[in-house]
């Protein structure tokens, strides 16, 4: 059995290099696709290559193939196409087959979920027509589910300024630093001194940033902080250096984790973060490093998720992406999202998608999209804010942070200044590595929560498409982080099983299974509404679960949770609290052997006794384990698959109850 386990997950494994699952096209943001611009431009799509969804039938035989084909992934695939797809394909010159993501999964079963195993990626000449190609390509039912261009984007056209000010006004404005031609208001910052008060990073065990950009230069800035990445975009993949001919990368990365306190230049969000240098961006030998194509951007994604990252950060904007690029680069996301990692996306600046259109990755609701700021305290707009350059704004935007005219890193240890919500994006994954560095164990949903709870509320009450829900506020965020909703104890505790005598249907005096459970928050237990909870039962006996009756709150700090009623047998009934993702998870399989009305280790041995031929082996007809109301012979069989590990049940007493689906 072990053996075949093992064989199974590696090919579970090298499937998940190639196919799994079939998943729907997903059309997220309807309005952001409208015909495919030109192509190898920004907003546009490259013209050497088509992203391929295969169907499972091609894909397993793809899989059958590879074992024993020493040519490679390219040759298999080819040796399995039908004649008219291997026509097609020599019609389109495809001069290679590859999976669509080129360094596999640290977590496979993940990437089968999200459907990331089954697209391909087919390679051509450059400059061939590939919006014609994938329109062939996709005539190929049998063995292609779809096909389409693969999309173009990156940085906004950043405007750097001249270096006219010496103050970051963002983290600390006093009312009276000059900024062009606006008369700042005091206090329209970040509050970030205040919040280094509390924590500047933690330099023991140090958050990672993942800059998913064109890259970071090394900086004196970034000195010893600075951990392996990947250069995706480039030729060279560890050449993981600045290739945008304004260091924009670096410059984000400046925002988020300069060295502070340190007697020159500026100080960054989080001084003792990390940096993780993901350059998905073409290299100066391509262009202008300020562009990439949207295969690039997926494939630093799931390698920052995959390699250690905590934090991501994308000032980066793309629009009108073709249809496989919104599934990839969603599902990617999600993989990362599902591995507790924060990301944050700038909602982008107007040049290329108009303003009131949020530009991807930031219109994903797994993400956290952030608009661009004034030192007035408003959302950044041509023409009204005093600003010549606009923040996006729409129905995903989420919070808010400085993004004119600010001063960060730059190339050879210099510094410049640069407008637009790419600089927002930082000062918000910044302060998320700082709640994540006083509070590790903090869910990527509580940290979203968190940001927007503790925000500055700088425009329109309450929420608005423009600021969301409002500037972010370092200061309060990090005060609030300790104090977080979350599930910290519970009565009885998480893990729990449940053992009560057997069942006993014409008894209906006694309650079976738990019906309520005692929980303790951080505080304010009183705010604790029972709309933040869901209620999940699993296993093969389970039926309708149980929902939340009532809660009473018994101090500051502890509620009790009432059930409508007590949760199943043979199951798990877990209680999360939604937010926060924390939970109690409760067991119920009663079984009592020596008649003292309890389940005990004294049960254990008078099971194996009397399975040994000890003792009276009839005491065993009298149990009954599965709880029909009748004791029989089923019973003994369940018991024979519990002490062996083979039944549905995970300990008895250590016994074996259902998987817990997280």
């Amino acid at each position: 059995m072990a053996n075949g386990n093992e064989e199974r997950r590696a090919l579970r494994y090298f499937l998940g290099m190639v196919c799994a699952l079939c998943v729907a096209l997903i059309t997220p943001q309807a309005r952001a696709q409208n015909a495919v611009p030109a192509a190898n431009g920004a907003g546009g799509h490259v013209s050497n290559h088509i992203v391929v969804q295969a169907t499972p039938r091609f894909c397993q035989a793809v899989a059958q193939a590879m074992p024993n084909h020493a040519q490679g992934f390219s040759a298999a695939a080819h040796d399995v196409m039908s004649a008219g797809l291997d026509a097609t394909c020599q019609q389109w010159g495809v001069t290679n087959v590859r999976p669509a993501f080129r360094y596999g999964f640290a977590h496979p079963d993940l990437a089968a979920k999200h459907g990331l195993d089954q697209f391909f990626v087919f390679e051509t000449a450059p400059g061939t027509d590939t919006v014609a190609m994938a329109a062939d390509f996709a005539t190929h039912t049998t063995e292609i589910t779809a096909a389409s261009v693969s999309g173009i984007g990156g940085i906004s056209a950043m405007i750097p300024d001249d270096a006219d000010f010496d103050i970051q006004w963002g983290m600390d404005n006093d009312g009276t630093v000059p900024s062009g031609t606006l008369t700042c208001v005091a206090d329209a910052d970040v509050d970030a001194p205040e919040a280094w008060d509390i924590s500047t990073g933690n330099a023991v065990d140090p958050i990672v940033i993942a800059i998913i950009d064109s890259g970071v230069e090394p900086h004196v800035e970034f000195a010893g902080r600075m951990v392996p990445g990947i250069a995706t975009g480039d030729v060279d993949e560890t050449d993981t250096g600045d290739d945008c001919v304004i260091f924009h990368g670096t410059h984000v990365a400046g925002i988020a984790a300069a060295r502070g306190n340190n007697g020159i230049g500026v100080a960054g969000m989080c001084w003792n973060c990390q940096i993780m240098p993901i350059d998905v961006l073409y290299d100066g030998t391509n262009g202008n490093g300020c562009n990439g194509n949207t295969m690039d951007l997926v494939n630093g994604i799931i390698w920052a998720a995959d390699n250690g990252a905590d934090v991501i950060n994308m000032s980066l904007q793309y629009y009108n992406l073709p249809p496989l690029d919104n599934v990839l680069l969603q599902n990617a996301i999600r993989y990362a999202h599902d591995l507790d990692i924060v990301i944050i996306a700038a909602t982008g600046n107007d040049n290329i998608g108009g303003v009131g259109v949020v530009s991807y990755p930031a219109v994903f609701p797994e993400t956290i999209a952030v608009g661009g700021t004034t030192c007035q305290d408003r959302h950044a707009r041509l023409g009204v804010s005093g600003t010549n350059w606009t923040s996006n704004w729409g129905p995903e935007i989420d919070v808010a942070a400085p993004g004119d005219r600010v001063w960060s890193c730059s190339q050879n240890n210099g510094y410049r200044f640069i407008s637009g919500t790419s600089m927002a994006t930082p000062h918000v994954t910044g302060l998320a590595a700082l709640i994540r560095s006083v509070e590790p164990n903090i869910p990527n949903t509580a940290v979203a929560r968190l940001l927007q709870e503790t925000t500055d509320d700088v425009e329109s009450p309450g929420w608005d498409e423009f600021t969301g829900y409002g500037r972010v506020n370092a200061h309060a965020a990090l005060l609030a982080a300790p104090n977080y909703p979350r599930v910290m104890a519970s009565d009885p505790p998480s893990g729990a099983i449940d053992a009560r005598r057997p069942h006993d249907p014409n008894d209906t005096a006694i309650i079976y299974g738990w019906d309520s459970v005692e929980m303790t928050f951080p505080g304010n237990a009183a705010g604790v509404l029972a709309e933040e909870f869901v209620v999940v039962q699993s296993g093969t006996t389970a039926g309708v679960a149980p929902v939340i009756d009532s809660i009473d709150v018994l101090d500051d700090q502890r509620i009790r949770i009432n059930l409508d009623k007590p949760i199943e047998p043979g199951t798990w009934t877990s209680i999360i609290h939604s937010s926060s993702q924390t939970r109690v998870d409760l067991g119920f399989m009663p079984a009592d052997v020596d008649g003292d009305t309890v389940s005990a280790p004294s049960d254990i041995l008078a099971l194996v006794d009397a399975l040994n031929g000890v003792g009276d082996p009839l005491e065993l007809w009298s149990i009954d384990v599965d709880r029909s109301g009748i004791a029989g012979p089923p019973d003994i069989l369940d018991v024979v698959d519990l002490l062996n590990g083979a039944g549905m049940f995970d300990a008895y007493l250590n016994q074996r109850l259902p998987v817990i689906e997280e």
